[in-house]
């Protein structure tokens, strides 16, 4: 699972061969062609989103994956209002808030948010 790699294909290059081994690469945006890139270099599958400065249009702004019984929605932190910048008070509340729009939206399946990564 790789975010904000911003053109560092060289480090999920290494990060691939030290973790390996894996049947897929996820990319959570900015730097989601990188990824598509590096996947294809190691015959991973890829699954990957959009983030605020990628431009493509390849790339869907949510995705949602099904395995076996989990779903994950993969989205990139713009879309919730996340700024890596933010104090500590405003990331309590955009957490708080996505706890209750995961259950509300995806009870009984446990929905996992995965955010802006910096």
């Amino acid at each position: 699972m790789f975010a904000d790699t911003h053109g560092n294909k060289a480090g999920m290059r290494d990060a691939v061969n030290r973790m390996r081994p894996f049947t897929a690469l996820y990319h959570l945006g900015d730097g989601v062609e990188d990824g598509a890139t590096v996947a294809k270099e190691y015959g991973l599958a890829f699954h990957g989103v959009e983030g605020n400065v990628d431009h493509s249009r390849r790339f869907p702004a949510k995705l949602n994956l099904i395995c076996d019984d989990w779903s994950f929605l993969l989205l990139h932190g713009y879309q919730m209002d996340i700024n890596a910048y933010h104090p500590q008070e405003i990331w309590r509340k955009h957490l708080r808030e996505m706890a209750q729009w995961a259950i509300f939206f995806y009870l009984p399946v446990f929905t996992v948010l995965f955010s802006y990564v910096s």
